[in-house]
C-alpha cells in the first residue's frame, strides 16, 4: 500500500511491472529498420552515428530548443555549432532554417521532433533541396516520437534515448537502413549506473511504502550520481542486458494508451487563465511524452504544483552554448511539464486538475 503518492520524478523500477508481458517485436518504429544497434544513452547514440561518417568540415546545424546531453557529444568531437529558430508551437521556423542552411553550408543537419508531436514535417523538402548540392549527413532523434504513428522526414541515421519512457537503468538506440559501423561500441556496459540505478529503485519503493523522508534523499543522490557518470563520459557503450529485456517485454500499446488518455483527460478539464497548451489536440496518431504548456508564472505555478505532491519538470534548461531568438526566449521561460506517463491512471490525472482548479 502507497503512503506517499507522487506524481512526477524519476522512474524506478517496482516489485512487479503490470506492462511487462510477452516480448514485443513489431514496434513500427523500430522493426522497420534494416540495423539496429543497442547503446547506454542517447547521446552514445549520436557518438556512434558521428563516428559513421568522414566530416571535411565539421559544422552541425542543431534545433535551438534541445537538451544539454544532444549538444554535448558534437562539442567533445570539435563541431563547429550553429542552431536554427524553433516557432511557439515547436515546429521548426522554416525561413531561419532555409537561411542557416544556405549561410552555414552543414556538413551534419540534426532534426528532433517534440513530445510525440509531428513538428518537423514543414522542412521536408527544404532538407532535400539542399541534399542535392551538398555533402550532408542526416539524423533524427526520435526520442519524443518513436511512440507516435506519423511519418519522419527520411534521415540516414535515428537515434531513440528509451529512459524517458520507462524504468530501465539506460538505453538508447541507433536505426538506419544503412549498416551500421559498431567498432566503436565498448565491449563492456555502465555496471555502475546499473548498480546505483537498482539500489534508488529500491530505496524508492520503501519511500513510496514508508514515506521515510530520509530514503528521499539517498534515492535522489542516486540518480542525480547517475546524470554526473552520463555527463562525465565520452565514449559509446552497450546497452546493458537487464535494460534491454525490460526494454523488449515491454507492453507498449498498454503504454500509449495510457499516456493518451492521461492527456486527453487533462486537455478536457483544462480550465485556466495561465495554462497555455502548447499542443491543444491531440491527433489519433500520437503517443505523448508530457503534457507540455506556457505559463507566465511557472515558479509560482510549479511550487503550488511541488506543494501537492506533484513534479512538473522543466524541459530544457537553456544551454550557454545556444543561440538567443525571440521565440527560443519565450520557449524557455515558460514551458513546464506534467507528468501523464504510463504509472498514472485517470485518478492521479484528477488530482492535478484540482490542483489546477485551485490555483
Amino acid at each position: 500500500m502507497k503512503k506517499f503518492d507522487e506524481i512526477g520524478g524519476n522512474f524506478w523500477v517496482t516489485g512487479g511491472n503490470e506492462f511487462e508481458k510477452e516480448c514485443n517485436d513489431d514496434l513500427v518504429k523500430i522493426s522497420q529498420f534494416k540495423h539496429v544497434e543497442y547503446v547506454s544513452s542517447g547521446r552514445d547514440g549520436i557518438r556512434l552515428i558521428i563516428q559513421q561518417h568522414h566530416f571535411n568540415k565539421k559544422i552541425v546545424l542543431l534545433p535551438v530548443f534541445t537538451c544539454e546531453s544532444i549538444i554535448k557529444p558534437f562539442i567533445d568531437e570539435k563541431f563547429q555549432l550553429f542552431f536554427y529558430d524553433i516557432n511557439q508551437d515547436l515546429t521548426i521556423n522554416i525561413i531561419d532554417f532555409e537561411q542557416k542552411l544556405n549561410i552555414h553550408k552543414p556538413s551534419f543537419i540534426f532534426l528532433q521532433s517534440y513530445f510525440g508531436f509531428n513538428t518537423n514535417s514543414n522542412v521536408e523538402q527544404v532538407i532535400s533541396n539542399y541534399k542535392l548540392n551538398n555533402a550532408c549527413l542526416i539524423a533524427n532523434d526520435l526520442t519524443h516520437s518513436w511512440l507516435s504513428d506519423h511519418k519522419e522526414i527520411e534521415s540516414d541515421f535515428y537515434v531513440i534515448s528509451l529512459r524517458k519512457w520507462l524504468e530501465i537503468a539506460d538505453g538508447g538506440l541507433v536505426l538506419s537502413n544503412h549498416k551500421i559501423n559498431n567498432n566503436g561500441i565498448a565491449n563492456d556496459v555502465r555496471v555502475a549506473i546499473l548498480g546505483n540505478f537498482n539500489e534508488a529503485s529500491l530505496l524508492k519503493s520503501s519511500f513510496v511504502a514508508h514515506a521515510n523522508e530520509d530514503l528521499k534523499q539517498k534515492y535522489r543522490a542516486l540518480f542525480y550520481q547517475n546524470e554526473d557518470l552520463y555527463d562525465s563520459s565520452e565514449g559509446v557503450y552497450k546497452m546493458n542486458e537487464e535494460s534491454l529485456i525490460r526494454f523488449k517485454h515491454y507492453n507498449w500499446s498498454e503504454t500509449v494508451n495510457r499516456r493518451r488518455n492521461n492527456y486527453q483527460n487533462i486537455l478536457n478539464n483544462l480550465l485556466h487563465k495561465d495554462i497555455m497548451p502548447i499542443f491543444p489536440q491531440l491527433p489519433a496518431n500520437v503517443a505523448p511524452l508530457y503534457f507540455p504548456f506556457y505559463t507566465k508564472t511557472r515558479t509560482a505555478l510549479q511550487k503550488k504544483f511541488a506543494e501537492n505532491r506533484i513534479y512538473a519538470p522543466i524541459i530544457w534548461p537553456l544551454s550557454t552554448v545556444v543561440e538567443k531568438t525571440t521565440n527560443s526566449n519565450y520557449i524557455y521561460e515558460s514551458i513546464l511539464c506534467l507528468p501523464i506517463d504510463q504509472r498514472y491512471d485517470l485518478r492521479d490525472m484528477e488530482r492535478i486538475i484540482k490542483t489546477i482548479k485551485s490555483l
